[in-house]
């Protein structure tokens, strides 16, 4: 038995004030008059103070569905999450008693707000978190410079908003072009002349997207 566990012998009461938290298991033994025993083993689990281990929230973007689960550590029995009296959610989001922020926002902008945590003995723990809601993206690129024919090419097309990390992907490319996923550059050497209808689309982290088609004119 842990060192700070006390049995008292006439009562059965067991008693003391734990020091870090445990799980394991006792032996405990009771004598009658005649000298007969009992003995069973009893299993005791002592957990660490209740706290919120959730310490961000990654950010997202408008219109985009928005799921995530807050945790943490320690307290008794089952957990119940809630907002603290006088804070207020993200537009469009909620907060279920088993700590599933989700919703899908439908504005812009950084929010503050106080959740609580309260287990069944009952103790009540508190944290302020913050959550950025972005602007979708949104491709600021209006029109892509000309190029020449076995002449090293160079632009980066940009956009505007969304979660980062942005993603291009682009389709109808001139023969010898290429545009870079993470960074937006679009290079290369064209090999033939002509003028292609460049659709490009940029995808933030949250799946939100846009895409335009702008002229290219080798």
């Amino acid at each position: 038995a842990p060192a700070w566990l006390l049995l008292n012998s006439t009562t059965g009461a067991l008693s003391g004030t734990p020091n870090a938290p445990a799980n394991t298991n006792i032996n405990v033994t009771v004598t009658d008059a005649n000298g007969a025993t009992g003995t069973k083993q009893l299993a005791l689990v002592i957990t660490g103070p209740l706290s919120i281990t959730t310490s961000s929230l990654p950010p997202w973007t408008v219109g985009m569905p928005y799921s995530q689960t807050l945790t943490s550590e320690g307290g008794s029995g089952s957990i119940t999450w809630s907002l603290q009296n006088g804070s207020t959610l993200p537009s469009a989001l909620t907060l279920s008693p088993a700590g599933l922020l989700s919703g899908t926002p439908s504005a812009a902008g950084t929010s503050s707000f106080t959740v609580q945590a309260t287990d069944a003995t009952p103790t009540t723990v508190t944290k302020t978190l913050a959550l950025t809601i972005n602007t979708a993206p949104v491709i600021a690129t209006s029109a892509l410079p000309g190029g020449a024919v076995n002449t090293a090419y160079s632009t980066t097309v940009t956009a505007t908003g969304g979660t980062a990390p942005l993603v291009w992907s682009s389709s109808g490319l001139p023969a010898g072009l290429s545009l870079d996923s993470a960074t937006g550059v679009l290079s290369g050497t064209p090999s033939a002349p002509g003028t292609a209808s460049v659709a490009l689309t940029v995808t933030d982290s949250a799946g939100a997207s846009q895409s335009k088609t702008i002229p290219l004119t080798v």
